[in-house]
């Protein structure tokens, strides 16, 4: 009798545990300080206000990307500084050479006329160099000023704005050199120039219109 007692006690113990189980995996935890809740909403408010743990957790979390933070600034700061050292005004070469090239003609004919004078060819080139500075410096400005100026308006422009980032995607991200970036992505944007054309022709087709009507209320 004792011995099947047992059994049954034994038997709705398991049975106990089985329902127990079957409660406790519909019910969900807090993997921070365990705590559990018969739904996920509930829990999830929990964790968001009330779980010491998981505030403790989510400050720590921050102290640690705040800390991270500081060392990729102060990274970058060096970065920037050594960026700072290294970097000149030999960018601005491309208008100088364009300057050069525009004046040749005049600073062949200087130096020229200035070894004719019995200057040896040495110092007619400085001569020539001092000479030609004050025009070489006007023009540099002027198309230094152009370039700022269409730099300007292109920024303004929804394509251009595409293309540059796609050319510094390709050039970061995969690490293609400038001119082959900047060659890729006009490319890809053909069709785009051309239809930029398309408007500048329709306009000037209506304005030729507007002439033509001008002209012929005049003959009437």
């Amino acid at each position: 009798m004792i011995k099947k007692t047992k059994i049954i006690l034994k038997t709705s113990l398991l049975a106990i545990r089985r329902v127990l189980k079957k409660e406790e995996d519909k019910m969900h935890s807090c993997d921070d300080c365990g705590l559990i809740s018969e739904n996920i909403h509930d829990l999830q408010r929990h964790v968001k206000t009330w779980c010491p743990e998981s505030r403790k957790r989510t400050r720590d979390e921050d102290d640690e990307l705040t800390h991270k933070k500081l060392r990729l600034d102060d990274d970058s700061s060096e970065d920037d500084d050594d960026s700072a050292e290294e970097d000149d005004d030999d960018r601005f070469a491309f208008i100088v050479n364009e300057v050069w090239d525009d004046h040749s003609t005049q600073y062949d004919r200087k130096i020229k006329q200035l070894m004719e004078d019995d200057m040896s060819k040495k110092d007619a080139k400085e001569e020539a160099s001092d000479i030609m500075l004050s025009k070489d410096r006007s023009l540099f400005m002027k198309k230094y000023k152009d370039f700022l100026m269409h730099m300007h308006e292109l920024n303004a422009s929804r394509l251009h704005r595409m293309i540059k980032q796609e050319i510094i995607e390709l050039v970061a991200d995969h690490d293609v050199h400038i001119d082959q970036a900047i060659e890729q992505v006009i490319k890809r944007h053909r069709t785009d120039f051309d239809s930029l054309f398309e408007n500048y022709d329709d306009s000037d087709d209506e304005d030729g219109s507007e002439d033509d009507m001008d002209t012929k209320d005049n003959n009437e």
